[in-house]
């Protein structure tokens, strides 16, 4: 009965549920007669230990195939199949030929094979998006394809790194963290906290090393959004503004800590008005894009209108915000808008006696439509001269205007008394108007009031 040497071969990919192919080849040691043909069954075994106690893998034995005459036999098996894998470990296999009539049995050394799984890592971060300089905590998570047995326990390390691009390149945040896991589960974590991630969108992945059984793998990356609070101011040039010119309204937004050079802020300035402090506000125009240039910490937009309104104009600037800069609203600033006036001034009457009362009226006019949220105010104060063109001189004190609210027009009076009077004479007179903050003043052309002096009667009485 001639010896025989069996030889095993493995050939496949040991991932888990990935077929690997076992062929065993017995060969006899001696001369196979003719008409003889090898027969017989392969059991093929494995074990957790070279030389352990073998169990038989399914599917085990097999028939030895060979032909009359032949010196060698095949026999072959199909193990860790997708309908039946085998788990994951360490398995130590061989081929027992079990021999027939004619040949002797024979068993391989061992192969080694390592069943693994692979993984697949996802990652989190919290909280999402986060103020800069805030603790972000990143959260892998990785799993396993394949049922992990009782006694196994997954390990590896989980290296959290960033970009400021998507797709990269990518610069580990940390030193490795190291995965926790139970036995027998098909979950492992990590997590690493920082609070040094730039202003900005950081793209982030988690690079799971893999251990022993379980694979590589990296999660796909997330975009952590580090944001910042702004501060946003207005200004208005001119001034303030005559009724009807271009007015420049310029916001300005702040970023409150620095902006990496690959950083742009953007977000729109909606410019609102109202015509009472405090509001209710309305948008002025369109919302106008912020321009900023990558890195800067401020940015601005430009609004110009010639359609405020006569008097105070209380505006604001609102900031949309982006994505990393967090909007905000300027303080409300005071834009007024002007007119110039027209002043008259009459006598009635025109002509009088020495220390006859004179009754002075002056009429100031706008020199624009006035909205009915706004009254003409200031003073007038009436002055005389014995010369055309003055010097003049103040007939009293000044006199309020009196004017209702959206009125053009506004009026004071004064009356020249015998206690105060006009000199005899040709007199001129002039109102003069203070303006206000909306209106502004003006001096009336002169009127003249003629005085007469009293009469007088002289009698001659004789005495003795």
């Amino acid at each position: 009965m001639p010896n025989t040497l069996t030889a095993l071969d493995v050939a496949g990919d040991p991932s888990y549920g990935q077929t690997l192919n076992l062929t065993a080849t017995i060969t006899a040691q001696s001369t196979v007669p003719p008409g003889t043909t090898m027969g017989g069954t392969v059991a093929f075994e494995w074990a957790p230990t070279s030389g352990g106690t073998y169990t038989a893998l399914p599917g085990s034995p097999t028939t030895v195939t060979s032909t009359p005459g032949s010196s060698t036999g095949t026999a072959t098996l199909a193990v860790n199949t997708p309908g039946s894998p085998l788990p994951l470990g360490d398995y130590y296999i061989h081929a027992v030929y079990s021999g027939d009539t004619n040949f002797d049995g024979s068993t391989s050394s061992d192969s080694f094979e390592q069943v693994t799984t692979p993984t697949t890592t996802a990652v989190v971060a919290a909280p999402s998006p986060a103020p800069h300089g805030a603790a972000v905590t990143l959260t892998a998570t990785v799993t396993a394809s394949s049922p992990v047995p009782a006694g196994m326990t997954m390990g590896g390390t989980v290296t959290f790194q960033s970009a400021t691009t998507a797709g990269g390149p990518y610069t580990a945040l940390g030193a490795a963290v190291a995965v926790s896991a139970t036995a027998g589960s098909d979950t492992g974590e990590a997590t690493f906290t920082t609070s040094t991630l730039p202003l900005g969108a950081n793209y982030i992945i988690a690079v799971y090393s893999g251990d022993t059984y379980f694979d590589t793998s990296t999660a796909p990356e997330i975009t952590e959004q580090i944001t910042t609070t702004t501060t946003t101011t207005v200004v208005a040039a001119p001034s303030p503004a005559p009724h009807g010119a271009a007015v420049t309204l310029t916001a300005t937004v702040t970023a409150s800590t620095t902006v990496p050079s690959n950083v742009t802020m953007g977000g729109t300035v909606t410019f609102q008005s109202a015509t009472t402090a405090g509001g209710p506000y309305t948008a002025l125009g369109a919302a106008v894009a912020v321009s900023a240039t990558a890195g800067s910490t401020t940015g601005e937009a430009t609004f110009t209108t010639s359609t405020l309104p006569l008097g105070a104009n209380y505006i604001i600037a609102i900031y949309s915000g982006d994505t990393t800069f967090g909007g905000s609203t300027s303080p409300e600033i005071t834009e007024q808008i002007t007119t110039t006036t027209t002043t008259t001034v009459t006598a009635n009457p025109t002509s009088s006696t020495f220390g006859d009362s004179v009754a002075l009226h002056a009429t100031v006019t706008a020199g624009t439509t006035v909205p009915s949220n706004v009254t003409m105010g200031g003073t007038v104060t009436f002055e005389w001269a014995s010369t055309t063109g003055g010097p003049y001189t103040a007939l009293g004190a000044a006199v309020a205007v009196t004017a209702a609210a959206g009125s053009t027009t506004g009026t004071a009076d004064f009356t020249i008394t015998n206690a105060n009077p006009l000199p005899p004479g040709t007199d001129y007179i002039v109102a003069v108007y203070s303006g206000d903050t909306t209106f502004g003043g003006s001096t009336s052309a002169e009127a003249t009031e003629t005085v007469s002096k009293i009469g007088t009667t002289t009698g001659l009485v004789a005495t003795p």
